[in-house]
């Protein structure tokens, strides 16, 4: 799962940075309401938010190889793996909105 999921993060964060999504929208981009504010703050969290789901992919890659989660059982395995995603993925939002607010202090 943390392998897969990591694979993912990685394709959608290259995605993202080589083609960044150029308006405002509710399809494509990281999406919240601090990014929405004005152009600048879209353009500034969708390369932010990019570069820290890369680095967040790939601790879960490096978890899923030094981890004996398959050793655990199988639900003990998803279900620790599925916290350690929901962990990671918080901090995602969380560093990126707090870059959003320093950057973007209205």
């Amino acid at each position: 799962m943390l392998y897969t999921l990591g694979g993912i993060m990685i394709a959608i964060s290259l995605i993202t940075l080589i083609f960044p999504p150029k308006k405002r929208n509710a399809i494509y981009g990281y999406r919240t309401r601090s990014s929405m504010k004005s152009q600048e703050a879209w353009e500034f969290a969708n390369a932010f938010s990019s570069k820290v789901m890369i680095a967040i992919a790939l601790v879960m890659i490096v978890l899923a190889a030094v981890l004996p989660l398959d050793q655990w059982g199988e639900v003990s395995g998803v279900l620790i793996s599925t916290g350690i995603v929901v962990v990671l993925v918080i901090i995602l939002f969380v560093t990126t909105e707090s870059q959003i607010k320093k950057r973007f202090p209205d």
